[in-house]
């Protein structure tokens, strides 16, 4: 019998008998892989519920006042989010679940300085083909996990007189308290410096920055904007808070730094002459009597001053220069000083009574970096108004690589924010960029964290520039 000839009808029979039992195997792998392809959709669908809803309870965990009440907003964020993301009906599947008692949402805090928060979720999802094999449905489950680390924060911020001179400061002032209220009180800690032409830790850093008797969002309503820009002074007390004060590697270390315009002050130990009339010492330092902690500002050199505050409200920054009643050690004999009426001008007689500029500051920080020009003669610089605010730049910059290279606590990321309406006193982008090592700085080290610098032109952008920070750093901190 050749290949054309035509079957007999018992070939035929084999052939539907094949037929039939090969469908006994060929449906189920069919309705497998239809069934399969199906779960394996409503899977990834409430995959990417569980992995949104982690990282929104993530972010959650800053709302609330104490611990119970930011583990409850969690869990609420994180139900919300997987129903949001995984709508009922989708290929004809349930609304998720959670488990037992809502079991499907945990938040782990055994690890120092870091929370977790796992999400899983579930959904019965009908079978078709499968049913032949009697199974009507199945359950698919999905889970996801973020970490929160507590995030110790020092708000570094501006409050000098060009601030109030150009309506500025209640714009910081408002951007400032809604930057603090987005952490984690009992959790986080946030630390307030405020720096002029002096600088002062206005609330050291705690966790109950919220809560405490006099909270930072008090404190900043009642900050009052006066004096120099002593930026180097600032930083190194809200280093000082993440180092010393705290000193917790493990949590994310931030340092959020405001400022209007370039510095114009630094501290340090300046050279008093033989033939002054000054006759203070700085409190309690042995300094030798014809040597002072000095800080010297603005366009001219306004004078020796003392280096602390009295907390906020400050009635005034420039006050302080000759206060020996109060301040028995504030430029006390000083020649300067004898007609001092808070204005610049009449305290330019400095020059009577120091010789020079030292090389350094009171923190250590090198003024003579070459980052910005001074002239220097045997082996001090020149007292010139130039100098002052180039060495006040060169500390200030000299003070933030130090900070980014600190080896007490490493890995420490500054922010930086500009704001640019002061005609007289202009943000320089170079310097700021600078200070937060962005990527954009003359000096930008891939060595150490990248920061961000942001350039506010208006008052009405601070806010904007302040919650820009906040969102990167709440982002880094899961």
């Amino acid at each position: 019998m050749n290949g054309n000839q035509p079957r007999t009808l018992k070939e035929r029979g084999i052939s539907l008998i094949f037929t039939a039992m090969t469908l006994v195997f060929i449906v189920p792998m069919v309705g497998l892989a239809i069934d399969a392809g199906i779960l394996y959709t409503v899977k990834g669908k409430l995959q990417m519920a569980v992995d949104a809803a982690s990282l929104a309870a993530a972010r959650a965990l800053s709302r609330g006042n104490d611990d119970a009440s930011q583990q409850n907003n969690a869990t609420a964020e994180a139900e919300a989010y997987v129903l949001l993301n995984f709508p009922s009906g989708y290929f004809n599947v349930g609304t998720p679940t959670f488990g037992v008692n809502n079991s499907g949402v945990s938040i782990d805090e055994s690890v120092a300085n870091q929370r977790s928060v796992s999400v899983t979720a579930y959904v019965t999802a009908p079978l078709y083909f499968l049913r032949w094999l009697g199974t009507n449905n199945t359950t698919v489950s999905a889970t996801a996990t973020a970490v929160r680390r507590d995030v110790n924060v020092a708000v570094v911020i501006d409050r000098s007189g060009s601030l109030q001179t150009t309506g500025s400061c209640n714009s910081v002032k408002n951007a400032a308290i809604a930057f603090v209220n987005k952490f984690a009180n009992g959790r986080d800690n946030v630390g307030l410096v405020t720096f002029a032409s002096t600088s002062i830790a206005d609330f050291p850093i705690a966790n109950n920055f919220q809560t405490a008797a006099t909270s930072v969002p008090t404190i900043l309503g009642e900050l009052v904007c006066n004096g120099g820009t002593s930026s180097a002074m600032g930083l190194n007390i809200g280093y000082q808070q993440l180092a010393v004060t705290l000193n917790q590697p493990n949590a994310l270390n931030v340092v959020l730094f405001f400022t209007d315009g370039q510095p114009t002050a630094f501290t340090g130990s300046f050279p008093i002459k033989n033939s002054s009339t000054c006759t203070f010492k700085a409190i309690n330092t042995p300094y030798n009597p014809k040597t002072g902690v000095l800080t010297v500002g603005g366009t001219n050199p306004w004078g020796l001053m003392n280096t602390t505050n009295p907390g906020q409200p400050l009635a005034s920054d420039l006050p302080l220069l000759n206060q020996p009643t109060a301040y028995a050690n504030t430029s006390q004999g000083c020649a300067y000083a004898a007609n001092w009426t808070g204005s610049p001008s009449s305290a330019y007689q400095v020059g009577s009574d120091i010789t020079n500029i030292p090389t350094t500051d009171l923190y250590g920080n090198n003024m003579v970096t070459g980052y910005q020009a001074v002239t220097t003669t045997g082996g001090f610089m020149d007292l010139t108004a130039t100098n002052i605010v180039n060495a006040s730049i060169n500390a200030a910059d000299s003070q933030a690589l130090k900070i980014r290279r600190s080896t007490t606590i490493p890995n420490i990321r500054i922010f930086s924010i500009g704001l640019g309406n002061d005609p007289n006193n202009h943000v320089q982008t170079d310097f700021l960029a600078r200070v937060a090592n962005d990527p954009r700085a003359s000096n930008f080290d891939s060595s150490y964290p990248a920061g961000t610098y942001i350039f506010a032109p208006q008052a009405s952008d601070i806010s904007d520039a302040f919650a820009q920070v906040a969102s990167a750093i709440l982002h880094l901190a899961r």
